[in-house]
């Protein structure tokens, strides 16, 4: 495609030279010929910066905000990046039915669940989330060392792109707060969006407040076409707040005891639950293979996305029981022990609630946890983190985890005096393999140990120095170290 007409499809004024474009790109490093640099602004650097390294490299023009020489000039870059991708990739969007999910907890789980049940009407579906990228080629790693639940706009359509070129009819985002308020999903119409719960964490951290964190869950609902559905929690705190974002467009609502679709009955076994829920006044009875009351409703969420896709739930519904693992979602990691070990990405308060909830209903003889999340940087956070476990656990083992500008040993300590102020009994041990080593080697009969925070991730920053250590990994050896091993 030729300059001149990807900036005119993209809706953007063009006074440069006219050249053949090969990629559109935000990283100067890649930059070349025949390829668009857009600077952008972010939290960490400002790409504006880096406009004559990208002109030097070869590039032919920079998307700026700023007058130079080879710059085009426009009011926001976040945008424009958007929109000359989507006119680079030929709107890849517009040929699939798209969805997206938003939630302080329960993303992941809930795009999986969403694209399992939607395999019953296209083996092709694509998902793009937190815990790797699902292409009818195979599924793509995602960075741990640098994670985006929801990528660039580039990489979104680039993706779309694929998809749409192998015949898939349906593809599924996860939406995190970061990726909306950078307009990483500017410009993509969707045909639904759910929003399952919106709670206080760290991650308002990014937004400068937690009304401004609300604000933009609530928002992306501006995302969806004029004919699309919002998916909505009737029994969450902000549902009023969703409500009046919608406007007239279609609601389908759902909660533990009210809404379209609602639990009419639960019973929790250790690694999954049986579901009685009522869907549009039809009761319906399916299996999880993930526990939780949470993740109940996150398959509410799940089946009210795919009817306002129009598909039909009631018939995939036992599609749900046989959800391949989500990487860092309640893994169990099963040698025959007579105890429980799982891993979980656990790393908020809510979250944190849901674990302890779950460990509480299979009644074990002593619930154990390992965090390493320590707040990221709020302390609001961090002492309700403690406040939980010190409530509903017998022993938290702290780990070294992220800091975020703080000093990691201050984090740590700080973890420790709120598990004091609320009567906890913890133990530290910094080193996470040490951690996850110890709590095997002392584990009883009867025992369940939750290896939190940290999910799929095989590393972690300490102090800028790269650890590998995988906590699944960990927890197997720990436990072939002590002899137990499933024949």
């Amino acid at each position: 495609m030729r300059a001149r007409e990807l900036f005119e499809k993209a809706g953007l004024e063009y006074g440069g030279p006219d050249f053949e474009v090969s990629e559109v790109i935000f990283d100067s490093r890649k930059a070349g010929k025949g390829k668009v640099f857009v600077a952008l602004r972010g939290s960490h650097t400002d790409g504006h910066k880096f406009i004559d390294k990208a002109i030097g490299a070869g590039s032919e023009v920079a998307v700026s905000e700023e007058a130079g020489i080879n710059n085009i000039v426009v009011l926001d870059t976040k945008t424009a990046l958007a929109n000359l991708s989507h006119a680079f990739y030929g709107y890849p969007s517009r040929s699939l039915k798209l969805c997206g999910v938003t939630a302080t907890n329960g993303k992941t789980t809930t795009t999986h669940m969403i694209a399992q049940l939607l395999r019953g009407v296209d083996p092709k579906v694509g998902l793009v989330g937190t815990a790797g990228h699902y292409l009818p080629t195979g599924r793509i790693q995602p960075d741990i060392s640098n994670p985006t639940t929801t990528p660039y706009p580039t990489v979104i359509d680039e993706y779309l792109s694929e998809m749409k070129g192998a015949g898939s009819k349906y593809a599924v985002l996860e939406l995190s707060s970061f990726g909306l308020e950078c307009g990483r999903v500017i410009g993509l119409e969707f045909d639904a969006i759910g929003i399952g719960n919106i709670t206080h964490c760290h991650h308002a951290l990014l937004h400068g407040t937690h009304e401004n964190y609300v604000k933009i869950k609530i928002d992306s609902l501006d995302l969806l076409k004029p004919e699309g559905v919002a998916v909505l929690n009737i029994e969450d705190q902000y549902y009023e707040d969703a409500l009046s974002k919608v406007g007239g467009k279609k609601i389908i609502t759902f909660g533990a005891k009210k809404g379209d679709i609602h639990i009419a009955g639960f019973r929790p076994t250790l690694k999954g639950s049986e579901i009685i829920a009522n869907i549009f006044g039809k009761t319906h009875t399916y299996r999880l293979n993930v526990p939780s009351i949470a993740n109940a409703l996150n398959s509410l969420c799940a089946i009210g996305i795919v009817e306002a896709m129009g598909v039909q739930s009631a018939p995939l519904l036992g599609l749900l029981e046989q959800m391949p693992e989500i990487p860092g979602r309640w893994n169990w990691i099963d040698e025959c022990q007579p105890f429980a070990v799982a891993v979980d990405k656990a790393n908020t308060p809510a979250a944190l609630e849901t674990v302890a909830e779950h460990m509480e209903s299979v009644r074990p003889k002593r619930k154990i946890i390992i965090t390493n999340n320590v707040g990221e940087g709020d302390p609001k956070a961090r002492e309700k983190l403690a406040e939980i476990a010190s409530r509903t656990c017998d022993l938290t083992i702290i780990t070294y985890g992220v800091a975020k500008g703080e000093d990691i040993d201050s984090t740590v300590n700080q973890f420790a005096s709120f598990m004091e102020k609320h009567g906890g009994k913890y133990k530290i041990i910094k080193d996470r393999t040490e951690a996850i080593h110890w709590a095997i080697n002392q584990a009883q009969e009867g025992d369940f140990i939750a290896i939190l925070g940290r999910g799929d991730e095989d590393g972690m920053y300490i102090r800028g120095q790269w650890f590998e250590v995988d906590d699944r990994v960990e927890a197997k050896k720990a436990l072939k170290a002590r002899g137990f091993e499933c024949n």
